[in-house]
């Protein structure tokens, strides 16, 4: 019986170990909203109603075999770069929208919208590219480096957007619950049979995240149209999950982490004041070995 609460314990501390981790490897984006700035889309709001915990990283190989017990599946793929060995682990996962739903699913976490891409790439202040204003070449894997395949996930540090995620222009597209905004070619309505990918690929030029087609008077939203069939190495993921329901739901596992409280003053210095309200609102104080404390202290200034 001893034996067997022993292994009980070493196996509770991993699972808390592995969902420490890839909180670490999330983005606090406080709830909010903003108008995209051009007349063309008026009344084209985008948003949060709710605070986001964010994928830092377009899901890695690595992570799709963790959770699914194998990595991406190649068949039905012409191209050799679907193969995962030595030092692919770390390019971003592939897959159809439905594959990329119930792998969010899996970890407890969902897509987000298009609404809600938007609002993590493009933020309060409607940033055309999710570093900034202009358009930079060299920060993202996009057509314009003509490598023409996957890097590691967060390669490109300088094309991280203001709340930390990297890779939101170039590497993979990534596939988003549609939610009634227009994407693409001349703002065109978008059926229930349709969803769509955004954030462009390493096979698409860099263009801004909205704005004016070259050429043209017409305004569009960088995102593209898909069956949610489609599959192919440049269709990856990024999974939110709102983050009051996460954190309650999660945080008890990481009370017997060894090096628990450090890490999490830490992650709380890096959401910041953005996340102070929330905190302040589900921890709690009668229990100094919460962990959202632990957050919390490291979020105050």
């Amino acid at each position: 019986m001893a034996g067997a609460a022993a292994q009980a314990g070493c196996a509770a501390e991993e699972d808390g170990s592995r969902s420490l981790f890839e909180v670490e490897r999330m983005a606090f984006v406080a709830a909010g909203s903003a108008q995209l700035p051009f007349e063309a889309a008026a009344g084209a709001d985008y948003g949060s109603s709710v605070d986001l915990l964010v994928d830092r990283f377009e899901v890695a190989r690595e992570d799709w075999a963790h959770w699914t017990g194998a990595p991406p599946e190649p068949d039905g793929l012409s191209t050799g770069l679907a193969y995962t060995g030595a030092g692919r682990e770390t390019w971003p996962a592939f897959a159809s929208f439905h594959q990329a739903r119930e792998f969010a699913q899996l970890r407890g976490m969902r897509l987000p919208t298009a609404r809600e891409w938007l609002w993590i790439a493009a933020g309060p202040r409607a940033l055309e590219y999710p570093w900034g204003v202009l358009p930079q070449a060299s920060v993202a894997n996009t057509l314009e480096l003509d490598l023409r395949r996957p890097v590691a996930v967060g390669t490109f540090e300088q094309g991280r957007s203001p709340n930390g995620c990297y890779d939101l222009a170039g590497n993979v597209a990534e596939w988003v619950e549609l939610d009634g905004m227009t994407l693409g070619q001349g703002l065109m309505p978008l059926f229930d049979v349709e969803t769509a990918v955004m954030g462009g690929s390493y096979l698409s030029k860099l263009r801004p995240l909205f704005g004016r087609e070259p050429g043209s008077t017409r305004q569009r939203i960088a995102g593209e149209v898909l069956t949610p069939g489609t599959r192919g190495v440049e269709l990856g993921l990024r999974c939110v999950a709102d983050a009051e329901s996460f954190l309650l739901d999660t945080s008890g596992e990481w009370r017997d982490v060894p090096d628990a409280r450090e890490r999490l003053e830490r992650l709380g210095q890096r959401w910041g004041t953005p996340a102070r309200p929330l905190l302040e609102r589900i921890a709690d104080p009668s229990d100094p070995r919460d962990p959202l404390n632990w957050l919390l202290e490291g979020a105050r200034p």
